[in-house]
């Protein structure tokens, strides 16, 4: 992996850890760190022996949300350049939709904003109790962005998403756990080791069929049952021709663990 100046990255048994590294700034959003974020995504998705993808924040917060203080003069712009310039600025982090493999956001601090959506983009959520999340946007008067109006009612539904969004509330660990926001919540001390067991497990699965599994899922929420069996059926066809396939079904009629190559 490459130097990085806003992140943190390590690999590790399959796994990529990037942390978000303005702890100063509460991990506040950049266009340089979108660039960053960027070409770590594109490094991922080019190689095939990255199992799980996980995002983290260095300090006390997950990120504060997009860094008004970069960002803001953009408002004063004319209104084709303004709108030019946040579809420039979401795909910089939102290209984490992009990776075929699990990605997990590691919730250690606040999320709030573009940084709660950045949490929500990925698949799989862990959140510390001490965490709390936040739409935020129209706190400052801003509309929603970062895909907020697209991927909180895929979580919670229609009426609690409007919710969530006209209060701008922060939203305590266990209550963004009932209402589907987050897949756990660990204390804080325990946040890194509940994280590494839950992606270490992800990381032995057969890396192929995780990967169809990931799409076909994405696919079938905007699809009928007729498209997602013929898609179902077509990766279950592909599956068949994997040595992991073999190896499963030897483990479970040897009654063992199987030991998967990702091939």
């Amino acid at each position: 992996m490459a130097e990085y100046t806003t992140l943190k990255v390590e690999r590790r048994d399959g796994v990529v850890w990037v942390t978000l590294n303005r702890p100063d700034m509460r991990n506040a959003m950049s266009n340089e760190m979108g660039d960053e974020f960027s070409r770590v995504v594109t490094e991922v998705k080019n190689d095939r022996d990255v199992r799980v993808f996980v995002i983290g924040g260095e300090g006390k917060s997950f990120s504060s949300g997009g860094d008004l203080r970069s960002t803001s003069a953009d408002f004063q712009l004319p209104p084709p350049e303004r709108r030019e310039g946040f579809l420039k600025f979401y795909p910089k982090f939102l290209c984490v939709t992009e990776i075929e493999i699990p990605t997990v956001a590691m919730i250690n601090g606040h999320a709030v904003g573009a940084g709660m959506m950045l949490a929500l983009a990925c698949d799989i959520r862990i959140m510390s109790r001490a965490a709390k999340l936040s739409t935020g946007f129209l706190r400052i008067g801003l509309s929603p962005g970062m895909g907020g109006t697209y991927l909180i009612p895929r979580l919670v539904g229609l009426s609690k998403a409007l919710e969530l969004i006209w209060t701008s509330e922060m939203i305590e660990a266990d209550e963004a756990l009932r209402v589907g926001l987050v897949n756990k919540v660990a204390e804080p001390a325990e946040l890194r080791a509940v994280t590494e067991a839950f992606v270490g497990k992800l990381a032995k699965g057969p890396a192929v069929p995780m990967r169809l599994v990931k799409r076909a899922v994405y696919r079938q929420v905007e699809s009928d049952l007729r498209a997602a069996l013929e898609y179902e059926a077509l990766c279950q066809t592909l599956v068949t021709q994997t040595e992991d396939l073999v190896e499963g079904v030897s483990a479970f009629i040897q009654k063992r663990e199987p030991e998967f190559k990702g091939k």
